[in-house]
């Protein structure tokens, strides 16, 4: 029997409610949450997690993404048609992906400082926020979880025909801001388009296809966060 080359908008539906329905459920909720209490729904506070969290997102992660395939599997897809190669070169790549994308974001959020400035008690709470504690713990759940969203939104979501590609695009830009909105929902769009544009552009149009550079890239922004000009100020300055 022939082996599934292009998956169609149903088998992306389905994938994303299987690997991201509890994610936008918890999201939304926390979102809404902060609403009520009257809260900055825009941008959130950044969330510490302790070791227990991290061990938490790595079960349900590997559980959902085992879900995920095995339902691939079902579908007869070819598992062939991912390339993945670990080499200093895509790694090298990956860490300049990752700072161009932090870049960007930089530039997104200098864009809502200019229109909502930070009062010196933000400012104090938000530096604070900026000391990094590195785990073992949590460059794992950072490796896990960098590689299950790419996971979904390069490796399944591009691999679909041409003619449904921009829906389907457009519709994964949805689905990665939706489980984001626990950071503000400013944060969460910010995070949705410029990973989601950004990665589009270098595996869709440049023909860049080895998913170890995405997954790579999305982990080490998930470790030191998605930004480079307040890390190196308040942490070197």
């Amino acid at each position: 029997m022939t082996k599934l080359r292009y998956l169609n908008f149903t088998d992306i539906l389905i994938l994303s409610f299987i690997m991201f329905s509890l994610a936008i459920y918890d999201s939304t909720n926390f979102l809404l949450e902060n609403f009520i209490s009257g809260a900055d729904v825009l941008v959130s506070d950044t969330i510490e997690m302790d070791d227990s969290g991290h061990l938490r997102i790595i079960a349900e992660e590997l559980f959902t993404a085992s879900l995920a395939l095995l339902y691939l599997w079902y579908r007869r897809f070819d598992f062939s048609l991912w390339q993945f190669k670990i080499s200093l070169k895509d790694t090298a790549l990956a860490v300049a992906m990752f700072c161009i994308c932090a870049i960007l974001m930089d530039l997104f959020f200098y864009i809502y400082d200019v229109i909502y400035p930070f009062t010196q008690e933000q400012d104090a709470q938000e530096n604070s926020s900026l000391v990094l504690q590195i785990k073992t713990l949590s460059i794992l759940s950072s490796l896990v979880n960098g590689s299950f969203e790419e996971l979904f939104f390069i490796a399944i979501c591009l691999n679909v025909r041409r003619e449904n590609l921009m829906r389907v695009f457009i519709f994964s830009l949805i689905i990665r801001i939706s489980f984001h909105t626990y950071q503000g929902l400013y944060s969460a769009v910010g995070i949705g388009l410029i990973l989601g544009l950004f990665y589009f552009f270098i595996y869709q149009k440049l023909g860049y296809k080895n998913l170890y550079a995405f997954f790579l890239s999305h982990a080490i922004a998930d470790v030191f966060g998605l930004g480079l000009v307040n890390f190196f100020y308040f942490e070197f300055v």
